[in-house]
Parts: C-alpha cells; structure tokens; sequence
C-alpha cells in the first residue's frame, strides 16, 4: 500500500502537536498515539536536527536516541528520483 503525505493547516498542527507549525519536535507530541514516522535515509546520519518547539529552536540528538526515546517508526518516505 502506498500512502501519500500532505502538509497539514497551521491550527491542526498546533491542536494535535502543542508546537506551531514549523517547530514540531519529535518529542513531547501532545496528543497520544500520534506515530513519529522517520526517514529510512536518516539511519545514515549518527545525529540529526529536528524542531525544538519553536520556530527559532533547533533540536540535535543522536539518530539511534531519537528513534529509541519516539518510538520512531522508520520507512522510505523520501522519493528517490
């Protein structure tokens, strides 16, 4: 099955994350259950910035303890061409 991706209103972000759009953090996701979904491609990284829950703020962690610490669920989601 192949899914496609869209970029969701600026409102539902904030409703769904508790981070404006443009600085959603992987960790700490307000509402339960929301699937972090990781590139495949970023397993080729030992670190990786990410939003920090700002527009302005920038996250850097190891790419094994963000997987380990989301629960990060890894898939080919970049398109190859």
């Amino acid at each position: 099955m192949i899914a496609f991706l869209k970029i969701a209103d600026p409102e539902f972000v904030l409703d769904v994350t508790g981070y404006p759009a443009g600085g959603v953090s992987p960790i700490g996701i307000r509402t339960a259950g929301v699937p972090v979904i990781v590139d495949i491609a970023v397993l080729d990284q030992d670190s990786v910035y990410g939003g920090a829950g700002t527009e302005d703020d920038l996250l850097h962690i190891a790419t094994g303890i963000l997987i380990g610490v989301t629960g990060g669920r890894v898939c080919p989601i970049a398109r190859e061409d």
